[in-house]
């Protein structure tokens, strides 16, 4: 029983981190993306 805790602790620890990880990501992508210009849909010229 006392094993399974232990095991039951490590995993709970390295989900927790990898659910920070994908958070801070998501934050920081995020915060990426809002400092992008915005593209309007305008027709692009060709060159001939």
């Amino acid at each position: 029983m006392v094993t399974f805790i232990g095991f039951a602790e490590v995993a709970g620890v390295i989900a927790a981190a990898v659910a920070l990880a994908i958070g801070l990501e998501w934050v920081g992508l995020s915060g990426l993306m809002a400092l992008m210009p915005i593209h309007r849909n305008q027709p692009h010229r060709q060159s001939r």
